[in-house]
């Protein structure tokens, strides 16, 4: 019964995404066909609807497709590329290593209650 639901969810998503080309380029197409309808016949913007309600629709598209997209592997790479971007990690690891060392200066929340802080040196 589970295989069979799986196999279902697997062709939906399948055929989303074979489909989305032709929903993004029917949305520009349609909102593009729209906005000269509404230019050329009316002063005031009753298009507005349409386009949100079907931004919406091609906005539920894209994130069904990219969330059944995600899997392990996908979110190593992802956490790779994004460690990788991390400017500042150095000095994070620094003040992490300084921590650890007890040589961070000045007092700070993060000791331990038990531990005993040293004076502020106001």
């Amino acid at each position: 019964m589970h295989e069979c639901r799986y196999e279902l969810l697997g062709r939906v998503v399948l055929l989303a995404n074979r489909w989305s080309r032709y929903h993004v380029a029917a949305y520009l197409l349609g909102n593009g066909l729209l906005w000269a309808v509404n230019r050329l016949t009316s002063d005031v913007w009753w298009a507005f609807w349409p386009f949100f309600v079907w931004s919406l629709l091609l906005a539920s598209h894209f994130f069904l497709i990219r969330g059944f997209r995600a899997d392990d592997a996908w979110a190593d790479k992802r956490a790779e590329r994004l460690l990788g971007r991390a400017y500042d990690s150095d000095h994070i690891r620094r003040i992490e290593r300084s921590y650890r060392d007890h040589s961070m200066p000045g007092a700070h929340d993060l000791n331990p209650p038990d531990e005993p802080r040293e004076p502020s040196g106001r």
